[in-house]
């Protein structure tokens, strides 16, 4: 059997030996790439640091060896290309150009990233303490949620695919960058030996880590990877993945058939809210309908561990489970070794000044439960009282600007992905981010924005933006469909109305639409889904929408992905 491509990461280290180089120092590669060093070498891949001959950028260059040049080795290196290049995000490693150097040797040219895989440094420090776990997990989070609404899987999360960036505050945005989209292999350690497998076919994965439907070669969506990622936070926390077999083949057959250990069970020594083990169990539930259906889902909860927030502040798909646990939400951590340990792995990471603000945690809103009967219906209140208490309170005075030198800073050493986390957005920031030209993605998160200046975005060529949980209303949306080359939106738990949806009909290229937890009612619905451009249509949690309005949107509008409870499936 083959090798894989182990090890090829575009990971800036000490020059590796030549031997096996297929290019030399200073060769010309492609008539456009200038080799500087070799970086990498695994089973059958090179990855050499170059330098562009025009622009004199540096970047990763990435190939196959002569030798295992193929038919199916090109085709699967050509996918992970595809892949990668198909999305745009502070979190995942950005793709600048991929081809053909001789005619008959892909290659990928990559951001070249300096820092720490998972897989390191749980091998170094062993598990991490809450504490310093989440926050970077929240980040794989939004990146892999952002391939899936690309319409891209990656197959194969694991450690040593989550990478930890040096220079940067753990949880900033961009601290973490997620490797190696589209490649399709087994492989994982066990006892310092490595298990692989290589078959031609519809099974992909790292045993470790792969979900039920990849062990059985079923047709794979995004929630395989919310599985992985399961897997991967579960050894994060213990030290160990939830299912070790005695070889690949025992491991694949625990994951189709043995129920997933607790987190508590596994590590003794540590003390897990149940909140935790409820989110981990959710993952790892076998059938992909009984998962989170949306890492942003995940996302959520994490950050509501890390914040301690109300139970009934969690996404509706745990919030039943866990409502009577409150009490449970405090972080305990994991023994003072691990957290010294922990802590001092991350600490070799240069750290920048660059925090993202959080918001203060607000006073909870009571309602009244009588009943185990009336917890759904009053969790819905709770929705209801949180989203009318953030219409009627002016939270400038929680959130901070940025300064304009710092945005532009910020800007101009950006990709073309930008976000901003509970901070204010000023008509003067929206004119400083809509004189770019160059960002394509923008994600506002819980901030405050300034709805009559959105139309200040529409000389870039955005094509997505999420304005979840921010004060986005109807006026916003007026403003915000001058902004022609939007194709998706996110806009849920945000004050928008059926007013506010009839505006944003008018983008010539919407596609993909979310707006869970707002006040749209079946009219609304019904004359956004009469666009012909749109594929996806994201309702959960509409409360004025019912259960027999739901069945009337899926009889009149067959041709579009409906997700009204939260079943995700991010369809092209």
């Amino acid at each position: 059997m083959p090798p894989d491509f182990d090890d090829t990461k575009p990971v800036e280290t000490a020059s590796a030996s030549w031997d096996g180089a297929e290019f030399s120092s200073g060769e010309v590669i492609a008539g456009r790439y200038k080799v500087l060093s070799l970086l990498g070498k695994g089973g059958m891949g090179l990855v050499y640091r170059v330098e562009q001959l025009i622009g004199g950028k540096e970047l990763a260059l990435k190939t196959i060896h002569q030798s295992f040049l193929s038919e199916t080795t090109v085709k699967r290196f050509e996918h992970e290309a595809r892949a990668t290049f198909a999305v745009s995000h502070a979190n995942i490693i950005a793709v600048k150009a991929f081809g053909l150097l001789d005619e008959r040797t892909p290659f990928l040219a990559m951001e070249i990233v300096e820092g720490q895989t998972l897989a390191e440094l749980l091998q170094d420090s062993g598990p991490l303490p809450i504490e310093a776990a989440l926050p970077i997990l929240i980040q794989v989070c939004h990146g892999l949620a952002h391939a899936h609404e690309n319409a891209v899987v990656h197959r194969d999360i694991k450690p040593s695919n989550i990478m930890i960036l040096k220079g940067r505050p753990i949880g900033s945005e961009g601290s973490i960058k997620i490797l190696d989209f589209g490649i399709a292999k087994f492989s994982h350690r066990e006892g310092g030996e490595i298990q692989c497998l290589t078959k031609t076919g519809e099974i992909f994965g790292s045993p470790l880590y792969m979900s039920p439907e990849q062990c059985n070669g079923d047709k794979v969506d995004q929630r395989s990877d919310i599985y992985s990622l399961g897997c991967v936070i579960f050894e994060i926390l213990t030290g160990r993945a939830p299912f070790v077999g005695r070889n690949a083949m025992a491991t694949l057959m625990m994951h189709l058939t043995d129920t997933p250990p607790s987190l508590s069970e596994t590590a003794q020594s540590a003390d897990f809210p149940a909140v935790l083990e409820q989110i981990v169990a959710k993952m790892l539930a076998k059938q992909p309908e009984d998962r989170y259906q949306d890492l942003d889902l995940v996302a959520h909860d994490l950050d509501s561990i890390i914040n301690r927030r109300d139970p009934a502040e969690l996404s509706q798909s745990i919030a039943n489970s866990v409502a009577e646990q409150s009490s449970s939400l405090r972080i305990q951590p994991h023994n003072k070794r691990n957290i010294f340990l922990a802590i001092a792995a991350i600490a070799i990471l240069p750290v920048v000044a660059v925090a993202t603000i959080l918001q203060p945690p607000k006073e909870k809103t009571k309602v009244e439960v009588e009943s185990a009967a009336d917890l759904k219906k009053g969790r819905e209140e709770l929705e209801i009282a949180r989203t009318a208490d953030e219409k009627k309170v002016d939270r400038t005075a929680e959130l901070n600007e940025v300064d304009p030198s710092q945005l532009k800073a910020e800007l101009s050493a950006s990709g073309t992905t930008f976000g901003l986390k509970n901070h204010l957005v000023t008509a003067k920031m929206l004119e400083i981010i809509g004189s770019t030209k160059h960002i394509k993605n923008i994600n506002l998160l819980g901030c405050k924005i300034d709805n009559d200046n959105l139309d200040k975005l529409a000389k870039l060529p955005l094509t997505n933006i999420t304005l979840t949980n921010t004060n986005f209303d109807d006026s916003g949306a007026k403003k915000l469909a001058q902004v022609q080359s939007l194709c998706v939106i996110k806009a849920n738990y945000t004050q928008i109305s059926n007013r506010g949806l009839a505006y944003l009909k008018q983008l010539p290229r919407l596609t993909h639409l979310k707006i869970e937890g707002t006040k749209i009612d079946i009219d609304g619905a019904r004359n956004i889904c009469k666009k012909t451009t749109l594929k996806q249509l994201a309702l959960a949690s509409c409360h004025k929408i019912t259960e027999a309005d739901r069945k009337q949107l899926v009889k009149e509008f067959p041709k579009i992905d409906l997700i009204l409870k939260g079943e995700y499936e991010f369809n092209d």
